[in-house]
């Protein structure tokens, strides 16, 4: 669109330097301004690009806190939904009602709302947080993994206990928690990522060698290969029930 960088208003050919700079309206008017590589340091010290390009940074690149003003998710992220349409995008490119669904589309239950996308490092696991990932104050950046090699990142309100969430959810054990920016090469986890999720009623609304405690809260089994290991990971202690050990949190 402008000498030949832009293909369509959602990317940004590698071999062009500089940034767009532009509304969500007239995205085919974009102003090109040559600021060399596309680069956190040059983004901050620039005057107004980062506003100018707020749109385009949080709604197609996803959440970039260095700048500012940085990229916001919704308010309602972690509420209870039945409908996507109750879920706001906030900043970033949308916002979606997070739950179970059948093979016609169908939300089975309550889901939790929310957004994105918000960052992760590269080589974090599947169910792990990101603090830093750019979703606010009470939320973090969830890596989930819809297919082997097919990730999404997105913001969920995150949790210490179920006194943190909402009625009729529960904070729920996801995996590792993270807190590194994008400057950190070889991110190490700092404990548990718990997230406010629907509460389960029984052991069948939880994974595969877990259990539904009577909190609402799904806890794994430290009998499973790794599981009493990423059980000590994470501060969890593995107490015997009838034979079977369960990684029980604090």
């Amino acid at each position: 669109i402008v000498d030949g960088c832009l293909d369509g208003f959602d990317s940004l050919d590698p071999g062009c330097n500089g940034l767009i700079a532009g509304d969500r309206d007239h995205y085919e008017e974009f102003v090109y301004t040559d600021f060399g590589d596309l680069d956190s340091d040059e983004l901050k010290d620039e005057p107004n690009t980062c506003a100018d390009t707020k749109w385009l940074r949080c709604g197609t690149f996803g959440i970039w806190n260095e700048c500012t003003p940085a990229c916001e998710a919704p308010a309602n992220v972690g509420d209870i939904c039945t409908d996507t349409a109750q879920c706001d995008s906030g900043d970033l490119l949308w916002g979606e009602c997070f739950g179970e669904y059948d093979t016609d589309g169908e939300l089975l239950g309550d889901g939790i709302c929310t957004a994105g996308s918000c960052y992760v490092p590269d080589n974090i696991p599947h169910g792990s947080i990101n603090v830093d990932g750019g979703c606010g104050d009470g939320n973090g950046c969830l890596a989930y993994e819809q297919q082997p090699g097919d990730f999404l990142a997105f913001c969920v309100d995150t949790c210490e206990s179920n006194d943190d969430c909402d009625t009729g959810s529960a904070c729920q054990l996801v995996g590792y928690l993270y807190d590194t920016d994008s400057s950190t090469t070889s991110p190490q986890p700092v404990g548990a990522a718990r997230m406010c999720s629907q509460a389960c009623d029984a052991d069948g609304d939880c994974g595969a060698d877990s259990r539904c405690n009577d909190d609402g809260i799904c806890e794994f089994s430290c009998d499973q290969p790794g599981g009493d290991t990423f059980c000590a990971d994470i501060g969890g202690t593995c107490v015997d029930d009838d034979g079977t050990e369960y990684c029980e949190l604090d």
